[in-house]
């Protein structure tokens, strides 16, 4: 059974999205869940690559460190670098260094492959500046980061030095057996929820096993360190269990967390379970390690 400080900190956080939102009325409301930025954190609009998105500056950052590259969850239809410049904010500033968050192009309005043609686009203009970088996503922005590393092999862009996730979505062909596993549990994600978010995003014609957009079908040989968070109560954990299975299989730097009792993406209610601090000091910590990190 889920805690009370569990269910409240839900509660609070999802306030603003209503009973069965469209689309409009989800974005409005996950943007609702951001809070405020801490102390010594500058946040500015930003262009990279072409791509509009938040660029993220905690003081004493280290000159020449990676820039952190995160890619926001939210299905591929909604959330946004407002929805999330709080929390990418709190592991910059917890990892000493700059970061960048792109409002890449989301379906319904713009399909596969719009938003990972973004993200290379975010890419190639941080190697064009001499800049190295690591990846870091959420939910759908996790698959999106893993996809990320296979797309700049084939683009000949520079991989980064490490990849971070949370919750990540990488199945959008949902066999994960934590769907049925887990159903009761879970109080966020449902499977007909992804179901549709999928269809919007790959339409009638997408392949949702292609590995560009579901990564546990990928090769990962020779794939960055890789840090893999999930909650112990979310369907979503099966495939971040199956990345690691994986990655371990393929010799990658594989490091798995399983925050027992907490829900999908929690790192974004640091403001309410210590879980999610701590959760965002270990992704602070790898990416701090693998900072130098050999690319892909």
């Amino acid at each position: 059974m889920t805690e009370q400080r569990v269910l409240q900190a839900l509660g609070e956080a999802y306030a603003a999205v209503p009973p069965d939102p469209t689309v409009e009325q989800l974005r409005v409301g996950i943007d609702a869940i951001a809070r405020e930025i801490p102390d010594g954190v500058a946040v500015q609009p930003r262009t990279v690559g072409g791509i509009d998105g938040l660029w993220i500056t905690p003081a004493g950052a280290e000159p020449g460190s990676a820039v952190l590259l995160h890619l926001h969850g939210g299905g591929y239809v909604c959330g946004s670098a407002l929805s999330h410049r709080d929390l990418v904010a709190r592991v910059a500033a917890a990892a000493g260094r700059e970061a960048f968050l792109p409002d890449y192009r989301l379906a319904p309005e713009h399909r596969h492959p719009a938003a990972i043609q973004d993200v290379l686009a975010v890419i190639g203009a941080l190697a064009a500046d001499g800049r190295t970088y690591a990846v870091a996503g959420d939910s759908a922005g996790a698959g999106l980061a893993l996809g990320s590393v296979a797309a700049t092999r084939d683009a000949g862009l520079p991989g980064p030095t490490a990849v971070v996730t949370m919750s990540a979505w990488a199945d959008l062909t949902l066999q994960s057996p934590t769907f049925d596993e887990l159903a009761d549990v879970d109080l966020l994600v449902r499977r007909v929820d992804l179901q549709a978010d999928v269809d919007m995003y790959l339409g009638p014609a997408g392949d949702a096993a292609d590995p560009l957009v579901s990564p546990v079908f990928s090769d990962l040989t020779g794939h960055p360190p890789l840090l893999l968070q999930t909650g112990g109560d979310e369907v979503l954990s099966g495939d971040s269990a199956r990345l690691a299975t994986a990655a371990v299989a393929a010799g990658v730097r594989t490091q798995h967390t399983v925050y027992p009792g907490m829900p999908h993406v929690f790192q974004m209610m640091w403001w309410a379970l210590p879980e999610a601090v701590a959760a965002i000091d270990e992704a602070a910590g790898f990416l701090r390690a693998h900072d130098g990190g050999t690319t892909a």
